[in-house]
Order: C-alpha cells, then sequence, then structure tokens
C-alpha cells in the first residue's frame, strides 16, 4: 500500500491551516520506521506470551527464535497456520489434512488435538478453547474436543485469521474483505472496519486490533497489490483508524508482542519474506484525519 501520511481535515481559516501544516511533523504522521527481526526466512509470527520468542512459518515447518531473532530452532518439518496465545510452551497449529495439533517449544514434541474442522487455529486466552474454521467458526474444546458452531454471518468461507479478544469474550475474523468482531456467546456479528482487510490480532489491552490492508488503487509493475499494517479501535472505525507501515511491500500477519508496544509481522521488504516488528505508540493513535489527532500531540 504506498500511501502519503495520514492528512488533517481540511480548515476553512488561515490560522489553523497554519497550526496543521506546522505542528504535525511527518515523522509523527509516519510513525516509526520497522526493524528486521529473522534473516534466515519466516513469516506469521506468532510471539510467546512471555515475550521471549516469536514462532513463525518457515520452510513449510515451524521454528522459533528469541525476541532478537537469535537461537533459531526448527520445531516441525510441516504444518502452519500457527498460533502461541495460550501461557506456556505449547503451540498449536494445523496441518494440510485438517488436523489440529500442538507443539512444545521446549521439546518439539508435537501431540494430535483434533481432525477436521482446523483451519486457522487461536487459543483462547482464558479457557480450554480453540478457535478454527469449520468451514464457518467453530470452538474446539481443548484438548480432544468436541467442537461448537458459532455463526460468524454469511458463512465465513473464506476466513484467513482467527484472534481473541483478551477477556476470551469476543472473536474477531477477516471475512469478505473486512475485519469482523463476534461474540463468544450468542449476539450479531459487527464490521470494524473494511475494504480488502486481512489478518486482524486484538492487542493485548483490548483497545486495537491490528491487520494487513490492501493498497488497492495502482498495483505496481509485478501485478501484486501489497499490503501494509494497520491499526482499529476494537469499538470501530469511528473510534479510530490508523496506517502503521508504509510502503509497496507485502506486511502481513501482524502479532502484538505481550506488552504492546510492538507489532511483530512477515514481510517482503529485504527481498524475501522475513519477521519484522514496527513500534507502536498508543498516546497519538487518534483517528486520522480529525482535530482529535491534532490535539493528542500536547496531552
Amino acid at each position: 500500500m504506498r500511501s502519503s501520511p495520514p492528512r488533517l481535515v481540511r480548515s476553512t481559516t488561515p490560522l489553523l491551516c497554519f497550526l496543521i501544516i506546522h505542528v504535525l511533523p511527518p515523522s509523527d504522521a509516519r510513525g516509526a520506521d520497522p526493524v528486521q527481526v529473522t534473516t534466515q526466512g519466516g513469516y506469521e509470527p506468532a510471539p510467546s506470551r512471555d515475550g521471549n520468542w516469536i514462532a513463525f512459518q518457515y520452510g513449510g515447518g515451524i521454528a522459533k527464535t528469541r525476541a532478537d531473532g537469535s537461537d533459531f530452532t526448527q520445531l516441525t518439518v510441516s504444518g502452519g497456520d500457527l498460533d502461541w496465545g495460550r501461557p506456556g510452551n505449547l503451540i498449536v497449529f494445523a496441518d494440510y489434512y485438517s488436523r489440529l495439533f500442538t507443539v512444545d517449544a521446549v521439546t518439539a514434541e508435537t501431540t494430535h488435538v483434533w481432525t477436521g474442522c482446523a483451519e486457522h487455529p487461536a487459543w483462547s486466552p482464558v479457557a480450554d478453547e480453540i478457535a478454527v474454521q469449520c468451514p464457518g467458526l467453530a470452538i474446539v474444546h481443548y484438548p480432544y474436543g468436541p467442537s461448537t458452531s458459532r455463526s460468524c454471518g454469511n458463512g465465513c468461507s473464506d476466513v484467513q485469521s482467527m484472534t481473541w479478544s483478551p477477556d476470551g469474550q469476543w472473536l474477531s475474523t477477516d471475512h469478505q474483505g473486512a475485519i469482523w468482531k463476534i461474540p463468544r456467546a450468542n449476539g450479531p456479528a459487527e464490521i470494524l472496519t473494511g475494504d480488502r482487510c486481512r489478518f486482524p490480532d486484538w492487542s493485548p489491552d483490548g483497545r486495537w486490533i491490528a491487520f494487513s490492508k490492501q493498497f488497492t488503487p495502482i498495483p505496481p509493475p509485478d501485478g501484486s497489490y501489497p499490503y501494509n499494517i494497520w491499526v482499529v479501535d476494537a469499538r470501530g472505525e469511528s473510534f479510530g483508524k490508523a496506517q502503521i507501515t508504509f510502503g509497496a511491500f507485502h506486511d502481513l500477519d501482524p502479532a502484538w508482542s505481550p506488552d504492546g508496544a510492538s507489532i511483530y509481522f512477515g514481510s517482503d521488504r529485504s527481498g524475501g519474506g522475513q519477521i519484522w516488528k514496527v513500534a507502536f505508540d498508543a498516546t497519538v493513535r487518534t483517528r486520522a484525519g480529525t482535530w482529535g489527532r491534532l490535539k493528542a500531540i500536547y496531552r
């Protein structure tokens, strides 16, 4: 998504125009520069709950590294769709035959959990449950099932990712190019933001959902459409939405660090796919294009 920094609303007075031009520097509008974490490759990061490790897809399987990119270790040679959202050493993942497994990040021991309805698993942070695509939405009761179906609007057949709210009361998915919020109990689903959005991940404080948004106006010469990382307020885009990364890259699968200070993601910024991270400053992330963003600088 090649994009200019977010712009404030047009003012009708010369004085306000002068303030907007001179007090909002480009560095604030664009945010921090991303930092490369891995060098051997990787995508789809999943940080451990203690923040010390990052698991990710690598070479058709799963690997881990420390948060600074050191101590690379291959854990499995197959599988993907991983999530490390549960405290401890267990990482949940799916194989290519709709089977659900866990792998121990210390011993690399794998355990079969469930067969069928196993795509895009996500650990509940507060219960023994794993959300999966089935092909709609289902909750697998860990360990060894059974599963409970959950409606998410129009089938959810194209879901690419799922994430839980920190209190375990909500799920967020990508469906039909939009980011949805779905109650764990019965209730209507809500669209938080739309227009070519994928891969939501809920922040540890529950306030934000990070996601990848496709760059839409004109594709680059190779015909692909890049993605960048955005965040949206968990109450909906009318409460806040901001772009976090910029440039004609494929920034995919955002994953929050446990302290909420950084967002990890997979990207081709260095050529091949690697794990990157970008700092997140919540104090100025009011809605782009509003007077509230300008005021936030001086709070």
